[in-house]
């Protein structure tokens, strides 16, 4: 099952993000989450897109993931969505970094807000580097308003037991304003 936000552009020729959630709704441990599909004006397909920083990497039965479909597009007002998500059984080697804390920081991000925290691997192998983490913005009532992403600092893998940290800047939209991140969540892995 996928639920579909509102997509937003990156800014003129910069692409169209489209933020979803897909739940697994198997009686399996799922993993390498896909989801991609066309963007349609009508019977007409006006884009294509695919998913980028769906988290949680492993994804357990009724557990639900966050992400992105990208579409290198700038998509009409009013498009629908045609998207399929696929994954493969079982847990085939990823690992899922633990975020143990997430702060808001008014200079945390790159050019003003952001989010500063922590991960911990609580898993018994390592987790090799890049280890992403990724923000999801959500409004008030619990609606998937945006995706934004970065990586957890020192660019190294994180052993059992290690602890590493991560900075994100809240989402901007076309016109470089930071767009509106009432509640969030992160997820690494």
């Amino acid at each position: 099952m996928t639920y579909v936000g509102t997509p937003y552009s990156l800014g003129a020729g910069d692409g169209t993000v489209l933020p979803v959630e897909v739940w697994n709704g198997t009686s399996q441990t799922m993993s390498y989450l896909d989801i991609s599909g066309a963007a349609m004006s009508g019977a007409t397909v006006v884009g294509s897109g695919d998913s980028q920083d769906v988290e949680p990497s492993v994804l357990a039965p009724g557990q639900v993931a966050f992400g992105m479909v990208f579409f290198t597009q700038d998509l009409p007002s009013g498009a629908t969505f045609k998207l399929t998500a696929t994954a493969s059984p079982g847990a085939s080697g990823l690992v899922n970094a633990t975020v143990v804390q997430a702060n808001y920081s008014a200079s945390g991000g790159l050019d003003g807000p952001g989010i500063v925290g922590a991960v911990t691997n609580h898993s018994t192998v390592s987790i090799s580097s890049p280890i992403e983490a990724d923000l999801f913005c959500f409004s008030s009532s619990g609606v998937l308003l945006s995706v934004s992403d970065g990586f957890v600092a020192g660019n190294g893998n994180l052993g059992p037991g290690a602890t590493g940290s991560y900075s994100l800047s809240l989402p901007i939209d076309a016109s470089m304003n930071t767009m509106s991140c009432p509640t969030f969540l992160v997820g690494a892995a």
